[in-house]
């Protein structure tokens, strides 16, 4: 008889999970004991015949008891735990160069305003020096020049003050 295939998993079995593969197989086989200690024992009779073990541990009522095993579903592959685990890898180093980043831009702009400050101090030095100059001696510091440029300069200056 041919019918539709369920819409939902049939989920696991109350049971201690551990799960079997062979060395350097994607898939692998879920097998279910009763007791903890019956699956320890089956851990150690794979682990005898050179099968890579992975104990997911006790599923009850439809979830994982132990928080290791918590994340994984009942039709998770270990492929799909392997994207996750790299996806989280990837998010976590771009949140370490977004803030080296924002460290890099920190000390540059605290470099920059050291060398601000310590240029601000010398130009008020050297401000400081300068005598001020008064309006006469300026008038004859022009005339010393030739007559011509001082002549050029009164010119301008008078249709300034126009």
């Amino acid at each position: 008889m041919k019918g539709r295939p369920p819409s939902r998993n049939k989920g696991l079995r109350d049971g201690f999970y551990l799960e079997v593969f062979n060395k350097g197989a994607n898939t692998g086989i879920k097998i279910r004991k009763e007791t903890e200690a019956e699956m320890m024992e089956a851990v150690e009779e794979y682990r005898r015949e050179n099968k890579t073990v992975t104990v997911l541990g006790e599923h009850k009522k439809g979830e994982w008891m132990n928080p290791a095993t918590a994340h994984r579903k009942s039709g998770s592959s270990r492929r799909q735990a392997k994207r996750v685990q790299e996806q989280q890898q990837k998010k976590a180093a771009k949140e370490e160069q977004k803030q080296a980043a924002k460290e890099e831009k920190k000390a540059a702009a605290d470099k920059k305003v050291a060398e601000q400050a310590k240029q601000k101090p010398i130009v008020a030095k050297k401000v400081a020096k300068k005598e001020p100059v008064k309006k006469d001696s300026a008038k004859k510091a022009v005339a010393k020049k030739t007559p011509e440029k001082a002549a050029k300069k009164k010119a301008i200056v008078k249709k300034k003050g126009k």
